[in-house]
């Protein structure tokens, strides 16, 4: 009797030692670039970008992932380099998409935030998420529709509880079935422009050579010392401004000169009126 408790103790307590491990196997997971995550996580993917020399006049791109791993989270999608940019991250399966444009340029000189947006892993299975750009240019008119060569593309991937992968080159989709997608502007798998490190050219460099009035079709343009061009008027040069400055003092001048002239008169006058007030009192007086 005394065995078959022993017997039956030990196979009650495996038993519920083998029920613990039951969790950790149905706990299913997918691989997401390359790291496990758990199915109902959210993975978070922030695309960042930098060290452009010249403002960004548009962006044309889009996320990619595997729609039956992953789920766009609603009302995750945030741009704050290209707050004025549309996106549609989830209104097509499997893409997330941002287009974006200002003719006074984007400025990327420090690294920004491209976009970040977040996906629930819905089943296992295996996924990357991958970006591809097709049109990225600057806003010079001496090169219009000029696309960049000079840039520092990352990303992150974060879960809820950690970063598991942190400023690494983003991954280009090289999917056949987008290939219809693809732009003139040339993705490299570092992620890093194909001038970079290369120095300037001089003419690019030269304010003379920066934007000063806007193309045809564009309503105003930022020339080289910051101020805003409508169309059809001139540029601002540094002498330019100056001459801006004089106008306005010139006006504040003519404005202030007549008050000052009519003070002047009146005080004078009550000062005659005084002196000849006291001069007709002291010849009373006599």
């Amino acid at each position: 009797m005394k065995k078959i408790l022993r017997l039956s103790s030990l196979f009650l307590v495996a038993f519920v030692l083998l029920l613990g491990t039951f969790p950790v196997a149905m706990a299913a997971s997918a691989t997401i670039n390359g790291k496990a995550v758990d199915v109902g996580k959210e993975v978070t993917y922030i695309l960042y970008l930098g060290d452009v020399p010249d403002p960004i006049e548009a962006i044309d791109m889009s996320i990619y992932y595997d729609s039956d791993v992953l789920e766009y989270v609603n009302r995750s999608y945030v741009s704050m380099g290209f707050p004025s940019g549309m996106a549609n991250p989830g209104g097509i399966k499997g893409e997330s998409l941002l287009n974006a444009s200002n003719i006074y340029g984007y400025d990327f000189s420090k690294t920004k935030e491209v976009l970040r947006i977040t996906y629930k892993v819905i089943s296992p299975g295996s996924t990357d998420i991958t970006y591809k750009i097709r049109h990225l240019n600057t806003i010079y008119e001496d090169a219009p529709g000029e696309y960049l060569s000079r840039y520092v593309l990352t990303y992150t991937l974060r879960t809820d509880k950690a970063e598991i992968i942190v400023t690494e080159p983003p991954i280009i989709n090289t999917d056949p079935q987008y290939s219809n997608e693809n732009g003139v502007f040339v993705m490299q798998p570092d992620g890093l422009g194909a001038d970079n490190g290369k120095p300037l050219d001089p003419e690019r460099t030269n304010p003379e050579k920066r934007a000063t009035k806007p193309d045809a079709g564009q309503d105003a343009v930022i020339d080289e010392n910051g101020n805003v061009i409508s169309n059809g008027q001139a540029a601002n040069s540094a002498s330019g401004g100056s001459q801006a400055n004089i106008i306005v003092i010139v006006v504040i001048i003519l404005i202030l000169l007549p008050a000052a002239i009519a003070l002047i008169v009146v005080f004078a006058s009550r000062a005659i009126n005084k002196d000849g007030n006291e001069k007709n009192d002291d010849n009373d007086d006599n």
